[in-house]
């Protein structure tokens, strides 16, 4: 059988319940009897239910499991007629609130009784919108508050460690342009850095100059005239050669090395090719330029230019100084100009292109010697060219 009834708010005496505090509306309540079964179920009016289902398996409360059926029977028959005593009424919740278990129970039937007991005291509790709800949420709160007061705690740190990490990455970035800058020393650190360039240059062209007088007279015979004449008749020629004997420097360096370090006579000659290959090269190379060189102080001192009076052009010497200075002319121009305030653009421009024909008459006076073979081999042996007609 089934007896179903609901509560309108404030229909329970406060007489019924035994707390002092406001005990929770019932929304609604239902009850179902069978000959082993019996359901309890209520809802609340905020929101919260109740269900006590007493089946053949054994007492469910909110569908978990509670216990099995107690052995005496006691409490089985207690609950059942407890619930007949209202089931066709409206008071049944009113009544479930007075219930108490039997005595004289069995120990697994009283931990039954308990917990049904414990669950049928939403009944006369408090409600959830009561006081004690509200310290709960008062509670949270302050707890939120307080959360949020560290948050914002740490995040002013935060952000006040980012903009001292600013200042000094700013700091950095000033110091770092005025130390480019130079600041008040930037013209004479300027000045400094362009006569640096150029006293570098005039030992430069110095030791060329020396280094090629040396050569020339440790050469024998007329081989740096030899160069000097066919750099002068094939200079296009010449300087694909010199540029190619650049470019070939460090193959034609590295595999004699690895060849020989495959015999025992070999590693021992190591050595020798190791110091003797670039001293070739480098003498090969400052003797073409100074062999080109000569061709360049000839034409100047042909030409009368300015300046040139007291060389003669007869003397191999002073043809040979005059064409040095003409070759350094521009690197040394560029590096006085660079001295100048505002011009330093101008000075490296005109500073690189003058290296740039210092390149290009080292690979020209190097082609030439490779040609004639040191100067040793006279060009008729192996070109016809009316260009070479004019050399003996």
């Amino acid at each position: 059988m089934a007896a179903a009834g609901a509560q309108a708010a404030g229909a329970q005496s406060a007489e019924a319940r035994p707390s002092a505090q406001a005990a929770p509306e019932v929304e609604t309540w239902r009850l179902t009897l069978g000959n082993a079964t019996a359901s309890v179920w209520i809802e609340l009016e905020d929101g919260r239910s109740l269900a006590i289902d007493l089946r053949e398996d054994g007492w469910w409360i909110d569908g978990s499991r509670i216990g099995s059926s107690d052995p005496d029977g006691i409490l089985w028959s207690s609950w059942r007629s407890f619930l007949l005593r209202d089931r066709d009424g409206a008071g049944l919740p009113e009544t479930l609130a007075t219930w108490s278990p039997p005595s004289g129970l069995q120990e697994s039937s009283a931990r039954i009784a308990a917990r049904l007991e414990d669950a049928l005291s939403v009944l006369t509790g408090p409600g959830a919108d009561g006081a004690e709800i509200e310290a709960e949420l008062t509670a949270l709160e302050a707890e939120f508050e307080a959360e949020l007061a560290d948050s914002r705690r740490r995040l002013a740190e935060l952000e006040s460690e980012v903009r001292e990490a600013n200042a000094r990455a700013d700091r950095r970035i000033r110091q770092e342009r005025r130390e480019r800058e130079g600041g008040f020393w930037q013209p004479v650190s300027r000045f400094a850095g362009g006569l640096g360039n150029l006293l570098g240059t005039v030992v430069f062209g110095g030791l060329l100059a020396l280094a090629g007088a040396f050569g020339a007279q440790a050469i024998p015979g007329n081989r740096v005239t030899v160069v000097s004449e066919v750099a002068r008749a094939l200079p296009s020629r010449s300087g694909v050669v010199g540029l190619m004997g650049s470019l070939l420097f460090l193959p034609g360096f590295t595999i004699p090395i690895i060849v020989l370090s495959m015999t025992v006579i070999g590693i021992l000659l190591v050595p020798v090719w190791v110091l003797a290959f670039p001293l070739v090269f480098g003498v090969s190379a400052v003797v073409g330029s100074l062999a080109v060189a000569r061709n360049l102080g000839a034409w100047i001192i042909a030409k009368g230019y300015p300046g040139t009076g007291w060389a003669n052009g007869y003397n191999d010497l002073h043809v040979g100084i005059v064409g040095l200075l003409a070759l350094f002319l521009l690197p040394v121009a560029g590096d006085v100009v660079s001295l100048l305030p505002f011009l330093s653009g101008l000075g490296a421009a005109i500073d690189v292109f003058g290296w740039l024909a210092v390149g290009v008459v080292s690979c020209i006076g190097l082609g030439a010697v490779i040609l004639t073979n040191g100067g040793s081999r006279h060009p008729r042996a192996w070109d016809r060219s009316d260009d070479l007609q004019g050399i003996d």
